[in-house]
C-alpha cells in the first residue's frame, strides 16, 4: 500500500510539529501520528520519514535564518536576546538534521 496526497499533507505537517515540540522537549506525541500513518506504507518507509524529517528541519532553520535577519534591522537589548535564543535553535537544528542526513545514502545515491 502507498501513502497519499492526504496522508502526505498530513506527515509533513507533523514532522515540522516534531521539530518544533523537540525543541522544547514534546517531540514523542507528533511521532506516535506519524508511526501510525507511515505504518501502512511500503519498503519506502524509512527513506519516507527520512525526507520528511529533513524537510522539517530544513523549514524550522529556514525560519529561525530569515527571523535572525529581521532582528538585525531592529537591534535593541530585545532583538539581541531573542538572536541568541534563535541561535541556540540552529545549533540543535543543524545537529539534528546532521544526525540524519549521517543515517546512511538514500536509495540511489552513490556510495
Amino acid at each position: 500500500m502507498s501513502i497519499g496526497a492526504r496522508e502526505l499533507d498530513r506527515l509533513t505537517i507533523i514532522y515540522r510539529k516534531w521539530v518544533e515540540g523537540r525543541l522544547v522537549g514534546q517531540e514523542a506525541k507528533w511521532l506516535e501520528e506519524a508511526k501510525a500513518l507511515l505504518a501502512v506504507a511500503s519498503d519506502e518507509t524509512i527513506e519516507l520519514e527520512r525526507v520528511l524529517k529533513l524537510g522539517a528541519l530544513n523549514a524550522a532553520i529556514w525560519q529561525r535564518i530569515d527571523e535572525t535577519r529581521a532582528l538585525k534591522l531592529e537591534g535593541g537589548t530585545r532583538g539581541r536576546e531573542r538572536a541568541g535564543v534563535l541561535s541556540f535553535d540552529l545549533l540543535k537544528l543543524n545537529d539534528w538534521r546532521a544526525e540524519i542526513v549521517g543515517e546512511g545514502k538514500f536509495k540511489g545515491e552513490e556510495e
